[in-house]
């Protein structure tokens, strides 16, 4: 510790533009030349400062395919490289990435002027469900200070944060794209972005909004503790202005490891803020006592019992059409849920024998019910074939609520449910076209436009005059 010395650390905000990577770029290399001329020894930007973000949640697999990158390889990191080698100091920026595999994942960088320093995957994405949760925390050097990167949603949970200090990062920094949005907190909304536009003219009335419970203040709630907790710096980044269809707050800061802020970008524009880092408060703060006084033999067990993820995210779920997926536990009700909605298919589900054989079938597998406005419309029951393959067993929803979007929007929220469980695949089983039906025909033509591919025809699942076609969707 007595060898380490201050730290200049910037952290920005700016509002990007949806896939525009040549001006994000654009915007981080003229941020960067601020920070650096105010002396600091790296500037950290939001998550996906270089690509966009909240547009990615509309993408299919190909479009989020061709918006990906290789990291390193890929032409943004040269160009990140490029910007921390014109300005002297280290940047850290965040995007898409493909791997070798043509896997997606959400990725934030340190990068400096000779190449890429770190690379951290985000734990808990759910903005595409093509993107997969990265496995490993991240604990680099920068100037002789151990760093960490959590991003957005990582925060949320708290051991991702005491984990990371546990590895011995003194600063993490927490990228996120956040704020006004719905949830079921008091407060919590959309901000309208016609006051972002007359933010000029009254910027009384957006600042209103940017510091209540919208924005700033249900930030103050937690992000202190984060730093007070664990007794490390935090850096916080956040968009300000329009992210799609959303308007985004920046409030980007620094924090030390007493939870206070040592500076903050307050611009209703692009911004940066510059804080110095001194050693010396790592080892005062709080947080490093209490790390010191840790009883893990306590909760050794606790925190490592087994337990299956669920993230919900409920403003991807404020649309008036999204549905909402909620997993049903009880066997009988699986099978009363399944025998009700399959009894108003009879066009798909109309040979009596089968649709009992899925009544009973669902008891035994992972069932969701499907509901819109607070009304049961239909059900998704998945089984699992061997730790990478999970089956669609059977969907199933109402007439009425045909040709809406649900299905598409359920297997969305699916698709993300199923990839952040570390599933590879999902394999569907659907009659083949040479059995002609006009039902199967759509039915076919939905799981295409949802992703999926044919794999192969077994003659002999369902018996000869039911040729059954297998799909599959790499998650």
């Amino acid at each position: 510790m007595t060898t380490m010395k201050n730290i200049r650390i910037a952290t920005a905000q700016f509002e990007h533009r949806n896939g525009d990577k040549a001006w994000n770029l654009s915007r981080i290399d003229e941020l960067a030349g601020r920070a650096a001329r105010a002396g600091a020894d790296a500037v950290a930007f939001h998550e996906c400062s270089v690509t966009g973000y909240a547009f990615a949640r509309k993408l299919s697999r190909e479009a989020m395919l061709a918006l990906a990158e290789p990291v390193p390889g890929g032409p943004s990191i040269e160009a990140l490289r490029r910007i921390a080698a014109r300005h002297g100091l280290e940047v850290l920026a965040g995007l898409f990435e493909v791997d070798e595999a043509r896997d997606i994942y959400k990725a934030y960088v340190c990068v400096d002027g000779t190449g890429l320093k770190a690379r951290y995957r985000k734990l808990h994405p759910f903005i595409n469900p093509h993107i997969r949760p990265g496995q490993d925390y991240v604990v680099f050097d920068l100037k002789g200070w151990k760093c960490g990167i959590l991003i957005c949603y990582d925060n949320n949970i708290v051991e991702n944060v005491r984990a990371t200090a546990l590895l011995g990062a003194q600063v993490i920094f927490m990228p996120h794209v956040t704020m006004c949005t719905p949830s079921p907190r008091p407060g919590a909304g959309f901000v309208d972005p016609a006051l972002w536009a007359r933010r000029r003219e009254d910027p009384t009335s957006l600042r209103a909004e940017f510091d209540g419970l919208k924005g700033r203040a249900w930030l103050m709630k937690w992000l202190p503790a984060r730093a007070y907790d664990n007794g490390v710096y935090v850096v916080f980044s956040n968009a300000i202005g329009m992210d799609d269809d959303q308007l985004k707050n920046g409030c980007s800061m620094v924090l030390d490891p007493f939870g206070d802020i040592l500076a903050e970008c307050r611009a209703l524009d692009d911004d940066i803020a510059v804080a110095t880092c001194v050693p010396g408060k790592l080892v005062d703060a709080g947080g490093y006592r209490y790390r010191l006084a840790r009883r893990p033999e306590l909760y050794r067990s606790i925190l490592g019992q087994e337990h299956r993820p669920e993230q919900k995210v409920v403003w991807l779920g404020s649309g008036p059409l999204s549905p909402c997926l909620g997993e049903v536990l009880d066997p009988e009700e699986k099978s009363q849920i399944c025998k009700r909605i399959l009894a108003d298919l009879p066009l798909w589900f109309g040979i009596p024998e089968a649709t009992a054989e899925y009544c009973r079938g669902v008891r035994e597998h992972r069932f969701f019910s499907i509901r819109q406005e607070g009304q049961l419309v239909g059900f998704i029951s998945v089984r699992r074939n061997n730790p990478q393959v999970a089956e669609l067993y059977v969907l199933g929803i109402l007439a009425a609520w045909h040709r809406q979007g649900l299905g598409s929007r359920a297997l969305a929220e699916l698709f993300s449910l199923l990839a952040a469980e570390g599933f590879r695949y999902l394999e569907v089983k659907t009659l083949d076209e040479t059995r002609d039906s006009e039902e199967y025909r759509k039915t076919r033509l939905f799981y295409l436009k949802q992703g999926f591919v044919p794999l192969d025809v077994l003659r002999g699942e369902w018996g000869e005059a039911n040729p059954c076609l297998v799909m599959i969707k790499a998650l």
